[in-house]
């Protein structure tokens, strides 16, 4: 799983800082900013165990606008930067799908299965310039070096609706339903590269950003198999599994002021992919299909929790400067 899904790390904003930075002689800063963009996430986790027969393997490929907000503080070289990032509106249907599988007592049995989709990061981080230098037409380049901590919550289910023959004439005979929580949070560290020039007679700052992460990984899984007396028997099932997480981004990212709306007034676009492995190290589980009822029990086989998750992501943030 991951954690840099819908992120806007800290050194876009230690660029924007920069840019504006060179233009006045003030040491401290602060910039309010809002962030909204585009993120294509892709989510592979494996089979683990079913509540019905239904195929549980999931491999979410989508598409998911996200808006956020955050304020930096910046002084001579230090810049420190706390932010919060959610996919835009509730938890709601992302997909609908439809199958089916034999049942040996119920015959053919048919689903149709609505999928919800929603993601949350926070972000504190510490900047520092690392190297400045004054090129030809005062344009500047430096190197920020920073490091910090973040976590992230990812909130991934579906519902479905079982029918004995077919969705449109068959009888309702069960409602399975199963969500998943992936929790994580941890150190990172990163560089960021940045050069002012000029681009069709506007000043802006290009920079290239790489970062590492090390994450602590909880998932946490609740399947639930509701009985509406039809045949099918009630079941409810929790997974709790323990995972090391690690990490890499890497981006590009443009910034510059806005004119129109006066000299503290910068905006920045930002383009990065992130990729994440979840290795799980240990896990618990508790199961009502069991005679022994809601009794803990250890999950032996963890490769089926293994996740990989994928983010590419394009950030639009504007910022407002000011001094004290």
């Amino acid at each position: 799983m991951r954690t840099n899904i819908f992120t806007c790390t800290m050194a876009v904003l230690l660029s924007l800082s920069g840019f504006v930075g060179a233009e006045e002689s003030t040491n401290l800063w602060f910039n309010p900013y809002a962030i909204t963009g585009m993120t294509h996430y892709k989510l592979e986790y494996g089979t683990g165990e079913n509540v019905s027969s239904i195929s549980d393997d999931v491999k979410l490929s989508e598409n998911i606008p996200f808006i956020g907000a955050g304020i930096t503080g910046i002084y001579d070289k230090f810049s420190v930067d706390a932010s919060f990032i959610t996919s835009a509106g509730m938890l709601g249907d992302i997909e609908d799908q439809f199958g089916g599988y034999v049942d040996p007592n119920l015959a053919n049995v048919v689903y149709e299965r609505d999928i919800h989709l929603k993601r949350r990061t926070w972000n504190l981080s510490f900047g520092y310039e690392l190297y400045s230098n004054k090129l030809a037409n005062d344009n500047l380049e430096n190197i920020v070096v920073f490091a910090g901590y973040k976590g992230a919550k990812t909130n991934y289910g579906w519902v479905d609706h079982e029918y004995k023959g077919n969705v449109v004439k068959g009888q309702e005979i069960g409602v399975p339903s199963k969500d998943n929580e992936f929790n994580t949070d941890g150190w990172f560290i990163g560089i960021n590269y940045g050069r002012e020039f000029e681009l069709f007679g506007h000043r802006g700052r290009l920079g290239l950003n790489l970062s590492y992460a090390e994450l602590n990984g909880e998932i946490e899984t609740t399947r639930i198999h509701k009985d509406i007396g039809k045949g099918l028997r009630e079941r409810t099932r929790f997974e709790k599994v323990n995972s090391d997480t690690k990490g890499i981004s890497f981006g590009v990212s443009w910034a510059a002021g806005i004119p129109s709306l006066g000299d503290n007034w910068s905006y920045s676009i930002f383009l990065e992919r992130a990729s994440y492995e979840f290795d799980a190290k240990s896990g618990h589980f508790t199961d009502s299909f069991f005679s022994d009822g809601y009794n803990t029990h250890e999950i032996l086989d963890l490769d089926n929790y293994d996740i990989q998750e994928t983010i590419y992501s394009i950030n639009l943030s504007i910022s407002y400067f000011f001094d004290l």
